[in-house]
């Protein structure tokens, strides 16, 4: 006899299989990062399969569909094929497969990163508004406003009350804490409600913005070509006046090929990299393209620290650049203040930013679409310690530009993960070795000038 349908075991109607980076589990959760920011946790009895992983690893979820429209998860280990996809060992084919395998690699990296430079641990509730936390190094100063999140996503502005090397007390501004905080709990720590940061930044090209630099894109992920490296670079070089007198800027023969290349059309030359031992005259080189470009389009140039900035701000100041203006900005909201009607570009030719300003969330979507249509050239100055992740959202945002990176392979490279590498390989390897490994132009300056002390 058959049995009534209420009494029918569930059949699997479909399965598929959704990358994730196993973070850990206690008694009670699985910690796991795939969408969310801070890291997702699912109930322990839903998730048996995980024992077999290793902490801080990736792996794979794998979600199968039943016939009464309910869904059961489990974490297993990733093939090995899969992996070497999402790890950029195998070359992509399309936009979609970067879409699919690289972007949502990078994606995962930047969230595990990011919680985990900011992540702490409640070690004391002192009191209905008052936490301890200890954390792996404590940034802030009595004062302080900072946001926090919990574990639930939940959202809260909390002072700094005290502040030592590796713990802080916080105290809710604003009546009790959430009945989420409690002892032994993880929390992240927000500097801001509204920060921007790369990973809120590659999503957005993961769901809903569309892929257009592909030709750029096709270079770094697709399969290897020789023959791209013999981009041709105009034969002369512009002459380059110091701002005051007469005085001619020599370029040396590794510079001009630069120049030249930067001159060339992003259809021909989508990115190169320039690197040299320091000395070498890097940021000066910044500056000759900048003060040289002979094309159409705003240039931007950009370094990951405010110093770099400032050092290729001083470079530009000492060369004629004709009747293009310069500004420094620390934000792109502090651009946008006074330029609402949409001249910012016909203003402008030369902006000098950090990475992490020219990414910052800003009230006027106007600019930054104009920023998008109008930008033809990036250098960043000091890629050494420009993350893969942050080099993809900076191509991707700018589809139209030249990437140039500058910097020394010697030089310190992004910060890795304390813990385990998987994070630091998805995410934040280094642009500029990135750049070097592929089918793109690399100019080595060789001549080291005497740096002044």
């Amino acid at each position: 006899m058959e049995e009534p349908p209420h009494k029918k075991k569930p059949q699997p109607i479909s399965t598929r299989f959704v990358p994730a980076l196993f973070i850990g589990r206690n008694n009670e959760k699985v910690y796991y990062i795939s969408g969310g920011i801070v890291a997702d946790t699912i109930d322990f009895e839903s998730a048996e399969a995980c024992t077999s992983l290793s902490v801080d690893s990736l792996c794979d979820i794998k979600i199968t569909s039943h016939d009464n429209d309910t869904q059961e998860l489990s974490f297993v280990p990733i093939s090995e094929d899969r992996a070497d996809i999402f790890m950029r060992v195998r070359p992509v084919a399309s936009a979609e497969d970067y879409r699919t395998y690289v972007l949502r690699a990078l994606v995962m990296g930047s969230r595990a990163l990011e919680y985990a430079f900011s992540s702490a641990t409640v070690i004391g509730v002192l009191n209905e508004e008052s936490v301890k936390v200890s954390l792996t190094s404590c940034p802030f100063s009595p004062t302080d406003s900072v946001f926090l999140r919990t574990e639930s996503a939940e959202i809260f502005e909390c002072t700094v009350v005290e502040a030592l090397e590796y713990t802080a007390i916080l105290r809710t501004r604003a009546g009790k804490q959430p009945a989420s905080i409690s002892h032994c709990k993880s929390i992240q720590i927000l500097s801001k409600a509204e920060d921007t940061v790369i990973s809120d930044i590659l999503p957005l090209f993961y769901t809903t913005c569309p892929v257009e630099n592909w030709n750029l894109l096709e270079r770094l992920y697709g399969k290897p070509d020789d023959t791209v490296d013999t981009v041709s670079s105009p034969t002369s070089t512009p002459l380059i006046h110091l701002s005051e007198g007469k005085t001619i800027l020599k370029l040396n023969e590794e510079q001009a090929e630069a120049v030249g290349l930067y001159n060339n059309s992003p259809a021909a030359c989508p990115a190169f990299a320039v690197e040299g031992p320091r000395g070498s005259g890097k940021t000066s080189t910044a500056a000759a393209m900048a003060a040289t470009f002979r094309g159409e389009g705003l240039q931007v140039l950009l370094a990951p620290a405010d110093d770099a900035v400032l050092m290729m701000a001083l470079s530009i100041k000492k060369l004629d650049v004709g009747d293009r203006k310069v500004i420094q900005i620390s934000s792109i909201a502090s651009a946008a203040h006074g330029h609402e009607d949409g001249q910012f570009s016909q203003k402008y030719g030369i902006v000098l930013a950090s990475v992490d300003a020219i990414f910052r969330r800003s009230t006027n979507d106007a600019l930054q679409e104009q920023l998008k249509s109008d930008v033809t050239r990036i250098v960043v100055d000091d890629a050494s310690s420009l993350s893969e992740a942050a080099l993809n959202a900076i191509i991707l945002c700018f589809p139209r530009a030249q990437i140039v990176l500058i910097g020394e392979s010697e030089k310190l490279k992004p910060p890795r993960h304390v813990k385990s590498d998987v994070f630091t390989e998805l995410a934040a390897r280094s642009a500029l070795d990135l750049v070097k490994r592929k089918n793109l132009p690399v100019v080595r300056l060789r001549e080291v000038y005497p740096v002044a002390s």
